[in-house]
Formats: structure tokens, sequence, C-alpha cells
């Protein structure tokens, strides 16, 4: 994880990376990753102040073999349970998923479509509503998760040579 502060938002941003998990009680900081085929999963308790994020790279269903974050069974579980060791009552959470782009041509084992259809299935299971979901496409995401106001926004990343940069916000 990388901790810095951006002069452009006037805030501290805590930006993680394939496989880690951050819970935070602080609202007025911003949780940060980059999410191609990827899921990045941000979720809060508005009740009790606490914040989080992960991101994981394959769904791993069965955590007798994949107790590893890079997994979203896993990742998810983590996530929740760091969440609720800060304070939160998983009966108040809520989700923001974000990522499952195909950003590979060549992507026979679609594994964005296999990410997304794992976290909304996963996440129901778990009766955690998600709240905002911005998945598939053919780009990557830059998420900017602004705790204070739960506020999400998503920088989305051509992945071709020809319009590098930012699609849209």
């Amino acid at each position: 994880m990388k901790v810095f502060n951006d002069l452009r938002l006037n805030k501290t941003v805590y930006r993680i990376n394939i496989g880690q998990t951050y819970t935070t009680k602080e609202p007025d900081v911003v949780l940060n990753t980059l999410v191609g085929s990827c899921i990045s999963v941000c979720m809060v308790d508005k009740t009790n102040g606490v914040y989080g994020i992960n991101h994981f790279m394959l769904p791993g269903s069965n955590h007798k073999y994949n107790k590893d974050p890079k997994y979203g069974a896993y990742a998810t579980d983590l996530l929740i349970e760091q969440m609720v060791e800060k304070g939160a009552d998983r009966k108040h959470m809520e989700a923001r998923v974000f990522g499952a782009g195909k950003v590979i041509d060549q992507d026979i084992f679609e594994v964005g479509t296999n990410n997304a259809n794992f976290i909304l299935k996963y996440l129901g299971a778990l009766k955690i509503p998600i709240v905002h979901s911005d998945l598939g496409g053919d780009y990557g995401r830059n998420i900017l998760y602004f705790c204070n106001t739960s506020e999400v926004v998503v920088h989305k990343i051509a992945n071709n040579n020809s319009t590098n940069g930012v699609l849209e916000k």
C-alpha cells in the first residue's frame, strides 16, 4: 500500500494494489486503486463510520484452498472482518463494486465477466446491498473512494495504444 498527500484533492490517499484490503475510521481520506479485469469493492457502514476497500484478481470460492486476498471470496470476507473489528455492523454495510473490464483482447477465460458474476452473487448471498456498480466494458478504472461522502469517482482508462488516457469521469 502507498500513502500520500494529494495536493489537488487536499486529502491523504491510501492506494492499494491487487490482493490488498484497507479499512479505516478516518472519514477525511480517499481510498484508491486501479482495476482492469479485477474487482474492487468499496464498502461503508455509515452508522458506525467505518470504510473499506479491497482489490481482487479472481473469484476463488473455496476458503480451504484459497486463503489469499487475490481471490474474491477471501478478500471480501477479509474486508468485512476488518471492518467489523473497527466497529462496523454487517447489518449497516453497503457496497459499491467496480472493475471487470475486458482489458485484454484475447481474454478467452472471460476473467472480467467471471469476476463480475461472482461479486454480484457473493454479496447477494451475504445480504450486503450493492448501492452502485460499474462493471464490464473494455477499459480499466482508476477508483477514488471519498470516505466522508461515500462518493466514488471513477476515471475510465482506455486500454489500447490509440486512445491512451481518461475516457470518462
